[in-house]
């Protein structure tokens, strides 16, 4: 998915399912968080290394807890980022 401003973009997935979030492109001193949620409220990804969030190229593996997850977009200047959210299988 091509994010090109800051937003959110909801995606729906399998709770209980792994996911890898990768990222690259041009951030434009954003951040992109992962986040879960129900629809009205939500949360940061959490792992051993906090807030699952990149703010250059790169990823995490995360367990999806809720069907609905999102990208969080920033912070950002004149974004062109690649998100992607894939089952590990």
């Amino acid at each position: 998915m091509n994010l090109t401003g800051n937003g959110n973009t909801d995606i729906v997935v399998e709770p209980g399912r792994e996911y890898a979030f990768s990222a690259s492109g041009t951030f434009g001193s954003g951040t992109l968080t992962l986040q879960w949620g129900d629809g009205a409220a939500y949360t940061a990804f959490k792992d051993s290394g906090g807030d699952v969030a990149l703010t250059a190229a790169g990823g995490r593996v995360v367990v999806a807890p809720t069907r609905v997850v999102r990208f969080a977009l920033t912070g950002s200047t004149a974004p062109s980022i690649n998100a992607n959210l894939v089952e590990t299988v």
